[in-house]
């Protein structure tokens, strides 16, 4: 059975580009090895990253999610058990970024720009729109 996690947190400092690509491609080479997919979204120095594969597998990735100095207040939005896959390659969403400029790095799509979004991934239309909503005080 697939599992599906969405977590939130704030980073320790702001991330700039190749701080985020040089992330992208750490987390890529580890997620391939794992058979791990999902999202990480970045913006105001706030994370929020959908995982997905085996249930044992994700549950462990987030623990060493947890346990990473780069950010805190890791806070789980939504786990549960899934069909598919929502998202079958790594990738990573931005904010405030010049996509044109990122268009050819694998991994890298368009994913908020579609509204057609099913549960439980609606969650992260409201990071792209108000990435303060996911202020550990607030949720």
């Amino acid at each position: 059975m697939l599992y599906s996690l969405v977590y939130t947190s704030r980073a320790i400092r702001d991330y700039n580009r190749n701080d985020l690509l040089s992330l992208l491609l750490q987390a890529r080479n580890r997620n391939k090895r794992l058979e791990i997919t999902g999202m990480l979204l970045y913006t105001d120095s706030r994370f929020v990253q959908v995982l997905e594969g085996e249930e044992a597998t994700v549950l462990s990735l987030y623990d060493d999610i947890r346990d990473d100095t780069r950010h805190v207040n890791v806070t789980t939005l939504v786990e549960n058990n899934i069909d598919k896959r929502m998202f079958p390659d790594w990738t990573m969403g931005y904010k405030n970024i010049d996509l044109q400029h990122y268009r050819n790095i694998p991994g890298l799509n368009l994913f908020l720009d579609n509204e057609q979004i099913s549960e439980p991934y609606r969650i992260l239309l409201h990071f792209k729109d108000d990435p303060s909503c996911f202020q550990k005080d607030t949720i």
